[in-house]
């Protein structure tokens, strides 16, 4: 248990507090951003974050975090003598607010805009989540893929709190908006960037791992739920048709029968 009151510890001097007003909040990220790596000693995020910008290296960090929660529970839940991390109702609070920090400055700049439910109708203060968006980004695929394998792992946890974070009343949605924006809406990406034989190559394997992860997780989801989380999607141009054809696919309403 130690060493999970560690990792929360760094996570505390990462995320600012949720009244915090700093005039210029790249200053209190940027802080809480250095705090953690100089708690974390992790030679692999040091690597990760050079050259990014801060709301890019702060949900990093998160996304650090995360799979570093997930794999204590893992290698303790597979050590019959070892105690099976637990977290608090503070804890678990503070896992949401460092997924919703992912959420906000990891895949909100990569969607195509208007895709998911905005911001504002989604977090208090949201001004404070808004950053720079990342539409025409040489890494978006990666990126995203990045988030969606973080999301993923926590779904797929052995922990049921773990779990819950990405359930249909948390942050499922931002798991299939990532999914469909990488599997379905990157035509204009890849037009508007003079890519290599090769690039092209490796962006669309990314593109058609996001294609079975997709069609994998709505045939797990019950209809009506894969129906409301694709509905949400409609926003973007690109996005609003690829999910029209989508929903009235005849293979679709075959795999999701109302009955």
């Amino acid at each position: 248990m130690d060493k999970l009151r560690l990792l929360f510890s760094q996570l505390t001097s990462l995320l600012p507090s949720s009244d915090f007003s700093d005039p210029d909040p790249c200053i209190r990220l940027r802080e809480g951003v250095e705090a953690y790596v100089q708690k974390s000693n992790d030679e692999n995020l040091l690597f990760d974050l050079n050259g990014t910008e801060v709301h890019e290296a702060f949900y990093l960090c998160c996304l650090n975090f995360l799979h570093a929660c997930n794999d204590l529970y893992e290698s303790n839940a597979a050590n019959d003598s070892a105690d099976i991390p637990i977290f608090s109702v503070f804890q678990e609070k503070q896992l949401s607010s460092c997924l919703q920090f992912v959420v906000a400055y990891g895949v909100y700049p990569l969607l195509e805009t208007g895709v998911s439910l905005p911001l504002s109708m989604r977090l208090e203060n949201y001004e404070k989540f808004i950053c720079p968006r990342k539409e025409k980004d040489e890494e978006r695929i990666e990126k995203l893929m990045k988030i969606i394998k973080c999301l993923l792992s926590l779904r797929e946890s052995k922990s049921f709190q773990l779990q819950r974070l990405v359930s249909t009343t948390s942050f499922l949605g931002d798991l299939i908006a990532s999914l469909f924006q990488s599997a379905f809406g990157m035509d204009s990406y890849l037009r508007s960037n003079d890519f290599t034989s090769e690039r092209v190559s490796s962006l669309m394997a990314y593109i058609r791992e996001s294609q079975k992860i997709l069609w994998k997780l709505l045939l797990e989801l019950p209809r009506h739920i894969a129906m409301k989380e694709l509905m949400i999607l409609q926003g973007g141009t690109q996005i609003r048709v690829k999910v029209s054809l989508f929903l009235n696919c005849n293979i679709y309403n075959y795999c999701f029968p109302l009955f």
